[in-house]
């Protein structure tokens, strides 16, 4: 009974962790596109010397945040295949659990790090 009890509480935490991925991964879903909606304006009523700038910025944004969400699709997707193979492989529960809340933390904590700081030299701040 104990360790369903953990088991079950343990889970709960997993389950949080992967809604802080979901959210980081709609983060930088969110902006790419709009980014790319903010530089069509810019360049649609743009054109002129003075907007060059604009444009360059806007390019250096978009390219830095398909780069952010690409590098968080990446940990994300291995991230969870190893996190997935862990648990098939484990004979405790308990212990798989364990491993894989582990796992999760550090996959969310990866998440949180790397697509930043990949995005920072293309414009993203």
């Amino acid at each position: 009974m104990p360790v369903q009890i953990a088991v079950r509480l343990l889970a709960l935490a997993i389950v949080a962790l992967a809604a802080v991925q979901m959210a980081l991964m709609l983060f930088w879903t969110l902006n790419l596109v709009l980014s790319g909606a903010a530089g069509v304006l810019a360049l649609g009523f743009g054109g002129l010397k003075e907007t060059t700038g604009t444009a360059k910025a806007w390019a250096g944004h978009l390219i830095g945040a398909g780069l952010a969400l690409l590098t968080a699709l990446i940990v994300m997707t291995t991230g969870t295949e190893f996190v997935w193979d862990v648990r098939r492989a484990a004979s405790n529960p308990l212990a798989a659990v364990f491993a894989v809340i582990l796992m999760e933390t550090a996959n969310a904590a990866l998440m949180w790090a790397l697509p930043g700081a990949v995005a920072k030299p293309g414009g993203v701040r």
